[in-house]
């Protein structure tokens, strides 16, 4: 943990603590990611462990890695980032939605994607 008295972390270091905090789907390819994007995901996370507890591990399941997302989709522009959600209890899906929609505010679209590839999709709206 960083004493109170170093420096804020850097872009570089705030990404490794989103790699750090969960795991990743294999193929999932988050190394371009905007800078905003890792700080929004460990919003997300800390969204899930208020919901499911701290021992909980968020899977990202797709940042601008798969090619079948919709033509002019944020993926492509580092933009966005998919969650997995179908492993929890229906009511604690809703919870971490809807906290995660309220945490990231209107800079930020979180929506409830759901059906066979049920997921957590966030994405800015800018």
């Amino acid at each position: 943990m960083r004493h109170l008295n170093l420096k804020p972390f850097n872009q570089r270091e705030v990404h490794r603590l989103l790699l750090k905090r969960t795991r990743q789907k294999e193929g999932v390819y988050l190394e371009s990611l905007l800078p905003v994007m890792d700080t929004a995901g460990l919003e997300i996370i800390r969204c899930y462990h208020k919901v499911m507890g701290d021992d909980y591990v968020p899977v990202i399941t797709s940042g601008n890695d798969y090619p079948y997302h919709k033509k002019n989709s944020k993926h492509y522009k580092n933009a966005a980032m998919d969650f997995r959600i179908v492993d929890m209890p229906m009511d604690k899906r809703r919870q971490v939605v809807e906290m995660a929609q309220d945490k990231l505010g209107p800079r930020f679209k979180v929506l409830w994607e759901k059906g066979e590839m049920e997921h957590l999709h966030v994405e800015m709206t800018e």
